[in-house]
This record gives C-alpha cells, sequence and structure tokens, in this order.
C-alpha cells in the first residue's frame, strides 16, 4: 500500500489523499489525476497534504505558504526554494536558534511577517519559570505589572 494525491487539472491543488494499491488507482476513471507521494518523504521531497500544489515538472508536492507569523498572518515574504523543497523567510533564522537546549540555553525565535524580521521566543516553559524578559511578556499580552 501507498500514499496517492488526487491533484485538480486545473489548479494543481491537492484534493484528496488516500492510501491505496497501484492497481486500486489504475481501476480509478481519473487514474491520470493520481501522484503516489512518499508519507517519510524517502524521495526527499514533501509528503502531499490538503491544499498543497503539484509541480508536474519537477514532481513535486508544493505545500502551502507558512503562517508561521507571531500575528496569524500569511508568510508572503518566503519563497519556495525547488532545491531543497522548503518555504524560506528573506531573512535567515539566527544562528544561536537551539530548540533542544542541549549542551547551551535552549534559544527559540519567532517570525514576524509585518516586520520581516525574527524575534526571540519563549515557551510557556520559559515563562512559568521566570525566564522571559518583561518586553517578551508585554509584546505576547502577558501583563508585568
Amino acid at each position: 500500500m501507498s500514499h496517492f494525491a488526487r491533484v485538480d487539472k486545473t489548479t494543481n491543488k491537492v484534493t484528496d489523499v488516500i492510501v491505496a494499491t497501484k492497481l486500486e488507482i489504475y481501476g480509478y476513471s481519473d487514474s491520470e489525476d493520481w501522484f503516489q507521494t512518499s508519507y517519510n518523504e524517502s524521495d526527499g521531497k514533501p509528503f502531499a497534504q490538503l491544499d498543497s500544489t503539484y509541480d508536474r515538472s519537477n514532481n513535486v508536492f508544493i505545500p502551502p505558504q507558512p503562517i508561521m507569523s507571531t500575528t496569524g498572518v500569511a508568510c508572503t515574504s518566503w519563497v519556495w526554494n525547488s532545491t531543497s523543497y522548503k518555504w524560506e523567510p528573506p531573512v535567515a533564522m539566527p544562528s544561536d536558534y537551539n530548540d533542544s537546549g542541549i549542551g547551551t540555553e535552549r534559544i527559540l525565535y519567532a517570525w514576524v511577517e509585518e516586520e520581516r524580521k525574527w524575534i526571540r521566543h519563549y515557551s510557556s516553559d520559559d515563562i512559568i519559570n521566570n525566564l522571559a524578559p518583561d518586553w517578551y511578556l508585554e509584546r505576547v499580552g502577558i501583563s508585568t505589572t
């Protein structure tokens, strides 16, 4: 059994992702609209997801543009890298980013689309343990007084 994505002919958008055999797919009247996708990304390309776009010439599923901004808006400044198969911000994440905290303190960042920059981000554990500075608490709406 493999994963297959149905791609709309006119928009190239993924409309369905299923688990099936190739024989089952070949039995569909619209079998030419189904493309195999790798759940574990063993081919190095992103797994198809609903609303991703299929790039037929490069045989790759492009995920929707990220919505990672601290304000919840789409990251329209990010561009698709067709070599690494990832959305990339216009400014690289700071090199001291460390989400594991192994060997040093845990350092997180969040993207602010409107300002086109990364800001230092603190986890809920950081806030509970009083490791987040006042400027951050105020920015995320936590009273410091």
